[in-house]
């Protein structure tokens, strides 16, 4: 793979939607755009290469404390709260590749723009990838990664995976367990509920069966 010496394309703010929904969200939780970090898809609007469908951000930790009295910490160490339809509160989001959202605001790995900070595109980049190779990554983020690579990032643009090493193996692998969990759980909520659907029409026709039994003993 060859990269291109440098981002062919400048950043927009404007290009990213759901940023209103975002501020109004945040002055009603008290947390500043400092304690702020755009992440995720919202990168990849900021540069024009597709549209966010959701807008995905990190806290730094003063943020993390206001959020709904630690409900984000609640949710582990990897995990997320959607506090709207749009929105949605990430915790480490990128820790998978080596870079918890301490690291990120500690050591600036953010460019800024108009009062917001967006993560450089190098990470997400680097997400991606772990995506999918350890973890089946979605027909999109294919799509994502050929187009990050076709002039939006320069080879000096991509962080080291700090997670190469055996610790780091491990760290995909108890992630993996995770996900695999998660889904057992979700097929046997299926199973239930398939169940539970094609017993419908056996109490459908047991119910019909009674009432033409009363209607002829009447």
């Amino acid at each position: 793979m060859i990269l291109k010496d440098k981002c062919q394309f400048k950043g927009e703010i404007n290009r990213i939607k759901y940023i209103d929904e975002l501020i109004d969200w945040l002055d009603a939780l008290g947390i500043s755009m400092n304690e702020v970090c755009l992440s995720g898809s919202a990168i990849l609007a900021y540069y024009g290469i597709r549209e966010n469908n959701d807008l995905e951000v990190i806290l730094d930790s003063s943020g993390k404390k206001k959020l709904i009295s630690g409900e984000l910490k609640k949710t582990g160490y990897w995990g997320h709260i959607a506090v709207s339809e749009h929105v949605d509160f990430f915790n480490n989001q990128y820790a998978v590749i080596g870079y918890a959202d301490k690291y990120i605001f500690a050591h600036k790995a953010y460019i800024e723009c108009n009062g917001f900070k967006i993560i450089d595109i190098g990470y997400e980049y680097l997400y991606k990838k772990f995506l999918l190779r350890y973890l089946h990554g979605r027909k999109k983020d294919i799509e994502d990664i050929d187009m990050i690579e076709d002039g939006y990032l320069s080879e000096k643009d991509i962080p080291d995976n700090r997670y190469k090493d055996k610790a780091g193996g491990l760290y995909y692998v108890l992630i993996g367990i995770r996900i695999h969990m998660l889904c057992i759980r979700m097929r046997r909520i299926r199973g239930k509920i398939r169940a539970y659907v094609t017993t419908v029409p056996y109490w459908l026709r047991k119910l019909a069966n009674y009432w033409k039994d009363a209607i002829h003993r009447g």
